[in-house]
């Protein structure tokens, strides 16, 4: 959430180039960082040449950025890439909401981020 107010709130998708999410691959617990492209995919950034990761696996939340809960469904790996001349590999994710659709969301906030500091 960028910014919160009584009756609205301002949020960055996944998507966007500035978001950034630590994550994790549900079935090999491997971590790496998701990071908007601006357009329909993620990229997920930092995963090594010897990661495990295919097509098809799912993407959760690691609760390690201490933004988001441990264990949220984000998206499924759609790609992967390996790189001859990078440690790491490329992935991408596509994301589990149709963000082209979405017209509203709802946004949980406590109640001390809530009040106006």
């Amino acid at each position: 959430m960028i910014s919160l107010s009584p009756f609205s709130a301002k949020v960055m998708l996944i998507t966007d180039r500035h978001s950034a999410c630590d994550v994790m691959i549900q079935r090999t617990r491997e971590r790496g960082i998701l990071q908007g492209e601006n357009r329909e995919l993620c990229r997920l950034n930092y995963l090594l040449q010897s990661s495990q990761v295919r097509a098809g696996d799912v993407v959760v939340t690691s609760g390690m950025d201490g933004v988001f809960p441990k264990g949220m469904p984000v998206g499924t790996v759609v790609a992967v890439r390996k790189q001859s001349n990078s440690l790491s590999q490329v992935v991408m994710v596509q994301p589990f909401a149709d963000l082209k659709q979405m017209e509203e969301v709802l946004v949980g906030a406590t109640a001390a981020a809530a009040q106006p500091h």
